[in-house]
């Protein structure tokens, strides 16, 4: 069923139901709780690192060309509107571990780079803690798995802290 009908079925049923009853601030925040899930749009936060953000430091520190910074984009920006359940491949992202995700995309030179996150779901967010790269199905660094947990855990734990918005792909955090 396509994404549309979906968000049709679910306002539809939503305005059916019988606001009138003692339940209705209830029901209310249920149905749009219903809908989030349904249409979900993903915010990204960076993991800061000397009040740094790590994607800011990888992408100046590399002198990504225009290309390279433009697939980059596209990619999250095809991302942002995915459900969770669908960052599996072909898409660009992929569940990798126990709460570990793999954005991928390419540089001019068909390299394959890497951003390892993780989900932090209070903020609707997807928290890109640390790059990498990918070469003959093996990712690079190879203890990517122990370091992104450790990432994670650092992350969630004080999230407006240890992670700042990565530049305008927050609409949560500019409002």
């Amino acid at each position: 069923m396509k994404l549309a009908t979906k968000i049709g079925h679910a306002i539809k049923e939503m305005m059916s139901k019988k606001y009138a009853s003692k339940n209705a601030p209830r029901q209310h925040s249920e149905d749009r709780s219903a809908v989030r899930r349904i249409v979900e749009k993903w915010n990204f936060h960076e993991r800061q690192n000397r009040s740094a953000g790590v994607v800011t430091d990888w992408i100046i520190d590399s002198k990504w060309s225009a290309k390279t910074r433009a697939n980059f984009d596209r990619t999250l920006d095809q991302l942002k509107s995915q459900p969770k359940k669908s960052w599996s491949k072909p898409n660009p992202a992929s569940k990798i571990g126990n709460h570990t995700y793999v954005i991928r995309f390419k540089d001019v030179s068909s390299s394959q780079l890497r951003l390892f996150g993780h989900f932090f779901d209070e903020h609707d967010t997807f928290v890109m803690t640390m790059e990498g790269y990918e070469k003959d199905d093996v990712y690079y660094p190879k203890n990517y798995e122990s370091m992104a947990e450790a990432y994670r855990v650092e992350c969630d734990k004080d999230f407006f802290i240890t992670t700042s918005p990565f530049e305008d792909f927050c609409d949560i955090c500019d409002k």
